[in-house]
């Protein structure tokens, strides 16, 4: 029997959703809020200055549901500080963050908030999640059940945004998410709540994560890098020895990995043309890709 199911007082749980031009997914991730079983929450549709029908779609919802708030920014201030601005605005116990291409099963929060109350110490919860690839690939991605800071350390195996879980609180006092990073945003944040206390996860996927051929931060090579760099060279002293060899190995191999080069083998592997020579860079492609370093900011 759920949390839900019991007549107790729900604490209010803020669901931080920030987006840019991605109307054509924003409807469905914002449906997958509305159905959750788990009812006190509130959402913040922070929107990075979209130039699409994204602001259109914000302004019906917050006047259909009083419990949308619409935030749009004057300009494009990037996915860390849409996010800390909707920290900022949030008025829950927890909360929850939840990509604008992603999408929420319906019983994400009740179960999330069921283990804030029956574990202690936690400082975060994740979940399973249903991997999306194109052309209607799936997998299933589960976490440990329990990630410690030395997990952390080595790789992000927490999941993305849209998976956590965890008190306003201690998130307002870690300062939210680090804007300057241009990627690994995430990893950064996870490492810092594993600070504070144990990671939980939940077994069952909850989270459909798309992982679809729109613009990307896990697709752009060039900040995948300097955003691994940064957060290496921000937690390197607390690394183990193995730690930090490992994530100078996943480094040198992103590095490594030529855009163009890349593209021109992936054509030519499907067109059945130079197979030979294309192989190395597919096969670097395929390493990082499926090793789940990276996830969306």
């Amino acid at each position: 029997m759920g949390y839900s199911d019991f007549m107790y007082y729900q604490d209010l749980i803020s669901v931080i959703i920030p987006t840019r031009n991605r109307a054509r997914f924003l409807k469905k991730a914002v449906e997958s809020v509305i159905n959750q079983s788990y009812s006190n929450w509130e959402l913040i549709l922070v929107d990075d200055n979209s130039d699409d029908e994204t602001g259109q779609i914000c302004e019906r919802l917050t006047s259909r549901n009083n419990k949308v708030l619409y935030i749009r920014n004057s300009t494009t201030m990037g996915g860390a500080k849409a996010r800390n601005i909707g920290i900022k605005n949030a008025k829950g116990k927890y909360i929850a963050f939840l990509d604008d291409d992603d999408i929420w099963m319906p019983s994400k929060l009740e179960k999330q908030s069921d283990i804030f109350i029956k574990k202690n110490g936690l400082a975060a919860c994740t979940c399973s999640y249903i991997f999306h690839k194109p052309f209607s690939f799936k997998k299933t991605i589960v976490p440990p059940e329990i990630i410690t800071n030395e997990m952390l350390l080595g790789r992000n195996m927490a999941g993305g945004s849209s998976m956590i879980l965890c008190e306003s609180s201690v998130l307002k006092g870690l300062g939210g998410f680090d804007e300057t990073l241009p990627s690994g945003q995430d990893w950064d944040l996870w490492i810092k709540l594993s600070q504070k206390g144990k990671i939980f996860s939940i077994k069952e996927p909850l989270v459909i994560y798309n992982n679809h051929f729109g613009e990307r931060i896990t697709l752009n090579y060039s900040k995948a890098i300097k955003g691994y760099r940064k957060v290496f060279f921000k937690f390197r002293r607390e690394m183990s020895s193995d730690n930090r060899k490992t994530n100078i190995r996943n480094l040198c191999v992103l590095k490594s990995i030529n855009t163009e080069e890349l593209c021109r083998g992936f054509r030519y592997y499907l067109m059945g043309k130079n197979v030979k020579s294309s192989s190395l860079p597919l096969l670097k492609y395929i390493r990082i890709r499926f090793r789940n370093l990276f996830f969306k900011q």
